[in-house]
């Protein structure tokens, strides 16, 4: 995709610690503020190579998979349409041969014992008719006094709510839901504090969500001319000393 002068427009991707109470749909409801408010109250973005980018306008810019209100934890959002589908579309995210993953911790309502994890972790039915959810991985974290339970549950599709709904299933609900990991992005790395956000670099967008940059296929493009140019020239050079 190209801007208006005719240069190809970079993808950014930002990583954010959404806190709890933000949306991340364009207009918050009841004069709400969304995660563009929060992006917006400072324009300058420093990457972690210190080379200054300045975003002020978040017009065009997406969230690669939504987290809701009450929701906190790691949201990523770029000016990528290509990226939000690669990561957001269970058919064509394939991160080498493994899905990109979520990572979520969850503090919920009563004991859960293994039977009722085993449940979850085979597939359960998601209210709202979005059917079975596909298999995941939910670990045991800790149970607490209050007569809750900490869970961490890695899943490989986005379904609307999805976290809550599956945990609705089996006769519980979410007390506390964060979101930790996206692929191979860690919500602690550049963005442990609630309210922090980071721009990645292009090689983390390549190497932990495995998507090439327009950037980077641009450079593989002119990289591949040159080559097909010298080859060209060393053939026609051949040609001439017969």
């Amino acid at each position: 995709k190209r801007s208006e002068d005719g240069n190809i427009k970079q993808t950014y991707v930002i990583q954010l610690h959404k806190p709890a109470g933000l949306v991340t749909s364009r207009v918050g409801q009841h004069g709400g503020s969304t995660v563009y408010d929060h992006l917006n109250a400072s324009a300058l973005v420093v990457s972690p190579k210190e080379a200054s980018v300045v975003i002020e306008d978040f017009s065009e810019w997406h969230c690669i998979g939504r987290l809701d209100k009450a929701t906190s934890g790691l949201l990523l959002l770029t000016n990528d349409g290509r990226l939000v589908h690669h990561v957001t579309n269970p058919e064509a995210h394939k991160f080498g041969s493994q899905i990109i993953r979520k990572t979520y911790v969850a503090r919920c309502m009563g004991i859960l014992l293994e039977e009722t994890l085993q449940q979850l972790r085979d597939g359960v039915e998601l209210s709202g008719g979005l059917g079975k959810s596909r298999p995941a991985e939910v670990a045991l974290v800790a149970h607490d006094s209050s007569r809750t339970t900490v869970l961490r549950i890695t899943v490989g599709e986005g379904k609307n709510r999805q976290v809550r709904r599956m945990l609705h299933a089996v006769g519980s609900g979410v007390l506390e839901l964060k979101r930790t990991e996206v692929g191979g992005l860690h919500l602690e790395d550049g963005t442990a504090e609630t309210g922090s956000w980071r721009l990645l670099e292009d090689h983390q967008v390549a190497e932990h969500l495995g998507y090439k940059p327009r950037q980077l296929e641009v450079q593989r493009e002119i990289r591949q001319q040159v080559r097909a140019k010298l080859k060209h020239a060393a053939k026609s050079k051949r040609r001439g000393r017969r």
